[in-house]
């Protein structure tokens, strides 16, 4: 068995947990490199992936999760009928939100693990050093690619 952490050094390995959590979701958290970070086990950061988790109001999720897969549904409704029978501009709109809403999808894909996430295909390792905005802006930067 490991030595274990202080209250402070546990909070602050969950504090980057939940940072990488809110920036790119629960199925992306780099917990390899996490764990070798805070020199503790893959199984802690699983943990604290999980502790937070716990601590979502799920009703809400659920709620949200809904509104989501409705808009994407209607989105994609209102395209059909704008190809069908809109001018040439309203065809152009209905290409652009088609392609919005699958980009919309298709995050919302990797971020619950339906879908291969990007940084797996491209063999990314985020950097344990940067601020949660350096992440983000990363994020960005190598989804744009």
């Amino acid at each position: 068995m490991g030595i274990r952490k202080s209250p402070e050094e546990t909070r602050a390995r969950r504090e980057e947990v939940k940072d990488f959590m809110d920036t790119i979701g629960p199925y992306s958290v780099p917990v390899k490199a996490l764990a070798k970070t805070h020199n503790v086990t893959v199984k802690v950061i699983y943990n604290d992936v999980d502790f937070w988790i716990k601590k979502l109001n799920f009703s809400k999720v659920d709620q949200e999760g809904k509104k989501l897969l409705m808009g994407i549904r209607k989105n994609m409704a209102l395209v059909e009928a704008m190809k069908v029978k809109g001018t040439p501009g309203d065809q152009l709109k209905a290409i652009k939100i088609a392609n919005e809403t699958a980009e919309v999808y298709t995050k919302l894909m990797e971020q619950f693990g339906f879908k291969e996430k990007v940084a797996e295909t491209q063999k990314i390792e985020f950097a344990t050093h940067l601020s949660k905005e350096e992440r983000a802006a990363e994020i960005e930067r190598l989804l744009k690619k």
